[in-house]
């Protein structure tokens, strides 16, 4: 994802998980760098069905650099994930500023 326009979301579609394992949270990782002047920050997103839940607003620099959040819940229902819930998530990140 390369942009300059502040609330810009890029969202991903995820392969399925196999074996229908114990689904205890979801955990996002955006690894990101700025390329330009001015401070940059941003934060994954999550979309479950029609809700989105957002991580934690990080600012960026001009190295790589991995940011996580772990989500507990489904934004969606407010309750534990399902698997058919995680299978059919869409995750991604936003330029905050």
């Amino acid at each position: 994802m390369s942009c300059a326009t502040p609330s810009d979301i890029d969202l991903y579609t995820l392969s399925p998980v196999a074996n229908s394992p114990l689904i205890l949270a979801v955990q996002s990782i955006v690894v990101a760098r700025q390329d330009d002047s001015g401070q940059r920050q941003i934060k994954s997103v999550i979309k479950s069905g029609t809700a989105q839940a957002t991580g934690a607003v990080v600012n960026t620099n001009g190295s790589y650099a991995g940011h996580s959040d772990i989500f507990v819940s489904d934004p969606n229902t407010g309750s534990s994930w399902t698997y058919g819930a995680v299978n059919a998530l869409q995750v991604g990140a936003e330029l905050v500023t």
